[in-house]
């Protein structure tokens, strides 16, 4: 399952490049990838990727499909949220939405902070351990913590 998670989140990366002619076909791979894993067994990350894959989508042209494009991904992360809500991609990935939402739709560079702090302090937590590569599993992770000035840039140990 590892594998179909990965060639997901690597046609994630492929999708974001702007000479991409179809993206809408880069979506549809990434989603044939994830419903493959999703057979195997269910993960919150595969609906990070599954909202990534529906962004790529609504982004070819915001106006006409964020309302069918753009309720698929909002889905996708309370599918996600409901699997595991400590999962601080999902968090991010949403406060990322609502930051580039225009404010006269609910949107804005203010409105995204509430979800953005509702990240966890380290982004890679136990229960997702099993998705790193086998020698990373047990090496002390290096997170960042909140920003002020005090600790801007300075990384966090933790077992």
């Amino acid at each position: 399952m590892a594998a179909l998670y990965y060639a997901a989140l690597a046609q994630t990366w492929i999708g974001w490049r702007p000479d991409l002619k179809d993206k809408d076909a880069n979506a549809e791979k990434i989603r044939a990838y994830l419903a493959k894993a999703e057979a195997l067994d269910k993960n919150s990350e595969l609906y990070a990727v599954e909202n990534m894959s529906y962004t790529q989508e609504m982004l070819v042209d915001p106006q006409s499909r964020y309302m069918t494009k753009g309720k698929d991904a909002a889905t996708s992360l309370q599918k996600g949220m409901q699997l595991d809500p400590n999962n601080p991609r999902l968090y991010y990935l949403q406060g990322m939405s609502i930051f580039g939402t225009p404010p006269q739709f609910g949107g804005g560079k203010d409105r995204p902070s509430p979800f953005l702090k509702n990240q966890l302090p380290c982004s890679i937590r136990p229960s997702h351990s099993r998705w790193l590569p086998t020698g990373d599993r047990n090496r002390p992770r290096t997170c960042w913590p909140s920003v002020n000035k005090r600790n801007w840039g300075k990384p966090v140990q933790y077992k």
